[in-house]
């Protein structure tokens, strides 16, 4: 088409004011480029999450309940509820710690070693798989930004980095014995086979009743371990080893909820109407 018929074709006619905005929107449009490209994987978490404001660990009360049991199995039921425990967590390189956020026994500790500070045996250990920043790829060359979001690993320390991916399909501080986390510790006792899983929030994630919760207000995540109980525990239950009645003594997939939520804080006035915890030989006050 000559350009004397393209104006021609173009100018003010209905027609070519139609022509003229196709051609415009097609070269706009081949000039826009691809949009964001988000290469971040799941189950990112943000370390701010344990943490309060001014970099402190946060408070939590942390609660395993069993959620899932074979109906044949003999050792649990759905809705039994562990202990609760007041908790915080250490953020290392390569583990997620979780210490009482209270002396085991009241008034054992000095101030530098007990209530917030102490560090007690932990409870809660979870493998840490990386630590990373989310921010855009970039010419190293000239600092120019590309469209690519990713996970840094590389620009700022470990510690320093924004997110986190942690492991929570096993506690290690719990080995393959019962612990005091377990609801069935002072009940039955069983050993773990293997590791177990955890849901991601990648499986189902719309569907999926056990997927994990997240948020600064409340954490929760599920895990699935193979416990078998001990035959002697079965002896003294049932009187006889497996296959006796309904239920079975063998090896089963037990599901937990591993349930946080953030401790509130006191508001000066609540705080100021609350009887101090003094100790039963000296009556000096004990920091709760």
């Amino acid at each position: 088409m000559s350009a004397a018929n393209f104006r021609r074709l173009t100018s003010g006619s209905p027609i070519g004011i139609a022509v003229a905005s196709l051609l415009a929107s097609f070269f706009f449009s081949a000039c826009a480029g691809q949009g964001d490209i988000n290469r971040v994987q799941p189950d990112a978490i943000e370390k701010s999450l344990f943490q309060n404001d001014d970099g402190s660990a946060r408070l939590f009360y942390y609660r395993k309940t069993t959620v899932g049991v074979p109906p044949t199995s003999a050792y649990s039921f759905e809705g039994l509820m562990g202990d609760m425990y007041k908790v915080r967590f250490d953020i290392r390189k390569e583990f997620l710690v979780g210490y009482r956020s209270y002396d085991y026994a009241a008034g054992s500790e000095n101030p530098t070693t007990g209530g917030t500070n102490n560090t007690d045996t932990p409870f809660l250990i979870y493998k840490i798989l990386s630590h990373f920043d989310v921010k855009r790829e970039y010419n190293p060359g000239t600092g120019e930004e590309t469209n690519v979001i990713s996970e840094n690993t590389t620009d700022r320390p470990w510690e320093d980095r924004a997110f986190m991916r942690v492991d929570w399909s096993q506690n290690l501080a719990e080995g393959t014995e019962p612990d005091m986390t377990d609801p069935m510790y002072y009940l039955l006792y069983a050993h773990k086979l293997d590791t177990g899983y955890a849901i991601g929030t990648d499986d189902a994630a719309l569907t999926n009743p056990d997927r994990p919760i997240i948020h600064r207000d409340y954490i929760d995540w599920v895990s699935k371990e193979q416990r078998t109980p001990d035959l002697l525990a079965c002896y003294k239950q049932f009187g006889a080893d497996d296959e006796v009645g309904p239920f079975g003594c063998g090896p089963a997939e037990i599901t937990y909820r591993n349930s946080l939520l953030p401790v509130p804080e006191l508001s000066p006035w609540i705080a100021s109407t609350l009887l101090p915890i003094r100790s039963a030989d000296t009556g000096t006050e004990i920091d709760s």
